[in-house]
């Protein structure tokens, strides 16, 4: 695991759309969920953040770091597959 020297404070700004319009799904979560295409999608976001927060952890920097999430109201209730 690579550990982190550097003491400078530093900002990372993911903007996932998959809670908003998702677009596709990553090949290996796709009809995979009961809630269909959606439900894919979300796995996918899933695996994202755990990715980035492996990563924050693999750098050493996971006991001072304040990590945040947050998502909008979600896709168009118009859509009919939801």
């Amino acid at each position: 695991a690579h550990t982190s020297s550097n003491s400078k404070p530093f900002f990372v700004y993911f903007a996932s759309h998959h809670t908003h319009t998702p677009a596709f799904s990553k090949a290996n979560f796709t009809n995979t969920s009961v809630r269909g295409w959606f439900g894919d999608h979300l796995r996918t976001l899933d695996w994202s953040v755990g990715e980035i927060l492996n990563a924050v952890d693999e750098a050493g920097l996971a006991e001072n770091t304040l990590i945040m999430f947050s998502a909008d109201n979600g896709p168009s209730l118009t859509w009919e597959d939801l």
